[in-house]
């Protein structure tokens, strides 16, 4: 389009013509050498006849203004993701900085979003969430977590003097056995999953028709208890990766451990009473702490926070028996003086380990642990 604006003579008739602004069209007679080198450039990369897509990398350029300094980023990173450790945008583009600065002090190069932009295009990498994968499907893990329903029902119902313990399945099973059999010698080629699928989906219904929480039961008092991690720092769980990769790994090594501090949440399962004192886990041994966070510490405990230190800020064994003995036992014994309560938690060590468990029947206190694995079910 500049070759055609040149003969015209008169720019405002060459604008008027390509149906340009006049101020376009001469931009572009000012930089017309410049524009046939780079649509000759253009030509000849992606070849005669060629109908693709640009992309965004290309349209910036062939080349990186700093392409050896791009390379010595990419071992970088390649080494980083090799040791599994996370990249992040902010990584990167300080890699570059300290390679351009480094080489070439005069430069003025701040590594920008749009320069980095192009960097992740003529690299082929791009963000990507941490992938995991589950030991066990949904529908493997579900026969778990019937038994784990039938067996709380046996454990928070009232016994009645002389009542047998049945099964509340027993019927039902009784009678899909007879028809599966049936069906199986009608059609021995029916498929197995769908009459285990069916089988599990029986015994979780049956199971939660006997299993009333309304009804409080033997157990009128019941919580549950988690812990929450609290990184309170970017990274992590997600990484630069190169496009297209079946799996994100990251590694965390002990030394790189981001966590700032962990929740203990005690949820009561009943209206009428309030909820138990939020506990939470800072890392440190809060021996010497500035001013500022002593009287920031002072306020939490003052809302009803109970502030507890721990070098990791880990639930370990010492946490808990601990947090039993400081926040757990004074709570339900001002309470419900004296009642049972059953206390619902999942397979941390730390609770499973027997000095956790000798410390709660001092407090009439009954655990109940979730099946192993099924934690997001329940």
């Amino acid at each position: 389009m500049a070759k055609r604006g040149r003969p015209h003579g008169v720019q405002a008739e060459a604008a008027a013509h390509l149906k340009l602004e006049a101020t376009v069209l001469n931009r572009w007679l000012k930089n017309r050498d410049a524009i046939l080198r780079q649509a000759k450039a253009d030509r000849g990369r992606r070849g005669r006849g060629y109908a693709g897509k640009i992309s965004f990398g290309q349209r910036l350029g062939p080349k990186p203004r700093y392409p050896e300094e791009e390379q010595r980023v990419m071992d970088k990173f390649r080494a980083a993701r090799a040791r599994l450790a996370a990249v992040s945008r902010m990584t990167l583009r300080r890699w570059m900085k300290a390679e351009v600065w480094r080489t070439r002090s005069f430069a003025t190069f701040v590594a920008s979003n749009r320069w980095f932009s192009a960097f992740a295009t003529r690299n082929n990498i791009t963000l990507r969430r941490r992938t995991t994968t589950k030991v066990k499907s949904v529908a493997a893990r579900l026969p778990l977590v019937a038994v784990w329903l039938h067996m709380l029902q046996r454990r928070v119902t009232p016994r009645r003097a002389g009542a047998a313990r049945t099964s509340p399945t027993t019927a039902d099973n009784t009678t899909s056995s007879s028809s599966s059999a049936a069906a199986t010698a009608s059609s021995p080629s029916s498929s197995s999953s769908a009459s285990a699928a069916t089988t599990i989906d029986e015994d979780i219904d049956n199971a939660d028709d006997h299993l009333d929480l309304a009804d409080m039961g033997r157990f009128p008092n019941r919580y549950n208890v988690d812990q929450v991690p609290c990184e309170l720092q970017p990274g992590g769980t997600e990484t630069y990766e190169q496009r297209g990769a079946s799996g994100v790994a990251i590694a965390h090594a002990k030394s790189g451990d981001k966590r700032m501090c962990t929740l203990q949440v005690l949820c009561r399962l009943r209206d009428g009473v309030p909820q138990p004192s939020l506990g939470i886990i800072f890392r440190g041994k809060g021996i010497r702490l500035p001013q500022e966070e002593r009287a920031a510490i002072e306020q939490l405990k003052a809302d009803g926070v109970d502030v507890y230190f721990q070098p990791k800020a880990w639930a370990d064994t010492d946490f808990c028996v601990d947090w039993a003995r400081r926040t757990l036992g004074p709570y339900t014994t001002k309470h419900h003086k004296g009642e049972a309560t059953l206390l619902f938690m999942d397979n941390l060590s730390s609770q499973c380990s027997e000095e956790f468990k000798e410390e709660l029947p001092r407090f009439n206190i009954k655990p109940h642990f979730f099946p192993a694995g099924t934690t997001d079910m329940i």
